[in-house]
């Protein structure tokens, strides 16, 4: 049997705090085809008001995830934070096939400055993204 496969894939990690309303995080080149989206909350927000991510593209910022959860209300809350309704690891359903060159963005519903000093923390976080390129190689079994 022979079948064609796309040999190149990518795994994009990056980190970021939860301190900008709209963060640029991943370039995926056109063609690419997503397959995977994965954002961990590494560390919550600490903040009385609810901090939420939505992660999609510029034109679309909800797209792959809406409405992640990411804070709690106090400091002494942050090493528990799983028991707060806040899932550390959300995954993705939706897949892309890019016709053009694209970014994937965060978007941060009440983000904390980082320049409030002691009073809040900005909590972090983790996307990771599996893309394959458009690359195809004939395999036989």
């Amino acid at each position: 049997m022979k079948q064609f496969v796309k040999n190149v894939s990518y795994l994009c990690e990056t980190s970021f705090k939860l301190d900008s309303e709209i963060k640029e995080l991943v370039g995926i080149p056109s063609g690419a085809i997503i397959t995977s989206l994965n954002l961990e909350i590494k560390s919550p927000s600490v903040h009385t008001n609810d901090v939420k991510v939505d992660i999609g593209l510029k034109d679309k910022q909800d797209y792959f995830l809406n409405d992640i959860k990411a804070n709690v209300t106090t400091k002494e809350n942050v090493a528990s934070f799983t028991s707060h309704d806040i899932k550390q690891f959300n995954q993705s359903t939706q897949l892309l096939s890019s016709l053009e060159t694209q970014i994937i963005c965060a978007k941060i519903t009440n983000p904390i400055f980082t320049d409030d000093g002691e009073t809040s923390i900005a909590g972090e976080c983790v996307l990771r993204v599996i893309y394959f390129l458009p690359s195809n190689i004939e395999v036989e079994y």
